[in-house]
């Protein structure tokens, strides 16, 4: 069979083709409440009020938050359930005090993942600008001896 032939037999496939293995995603959306800020300058208030004009005591300083489960103390006051087992601080030191190097299949080390972060961090706190943003230049300065 030569090239042409084959060629020619082949199904062309274009962007738009939805592929039969691939499971299509159905985009949705949700209406969120209406929330505006209460301040007349535009900016939360430092101790939250505000944030939600429909409640605008929701994430206020000294509001409590809306609790999920049941509260679970050890005492019923206010002693952290389980307090037999080891606390942040004993974990902590633990894992800080290992004396030999954790090596990985890829031979990498956590460095990494801080690199990662880091990029990551600085690629979503960019403001958006103007695709093609003029800079001011200083064509030259004049500096005084």
């Amino acid at each position: 069979m030569n090239a042409r032939k084959h060629h020619s037999r082949r199904k062309h496939h274009s962007r738009r083709t939805h592929h039969p293995r691939r499971k299509q995603k159905l985009l949705t959306h949700q209406i969120l409440e209406q929330r505006q800020l209460l301040a007349v300058d535009g900016f939360a208030s430092i101790n939250g009020l505000g944030n939600n004009v429909d409640n605008p005591d929701w994430a206020a300083v000294g509001e409590q938050f809306i609790r999920l489960s049941p509260a679970a103390f050890e005492d019923g006051i206010g002693a952290p359930a389980r307090s037999d087992q080891m606390n942040a601080r004993e974990i902590s030191n633990l894992i800080s005090a290992q004396q030999e190097s954790v090596e990985n299949d890829r031979f990498i080390t956590s460095m990494w993942f801080q690199w990662g972060q880091f990029l990551d961090h600085d690629i979503a706190r960019v403001f958006d600008v103007a695709p093609f943003e003029q800079l001011q230049t200083v064509e030259s300065l004049d500096i005084d001896e």
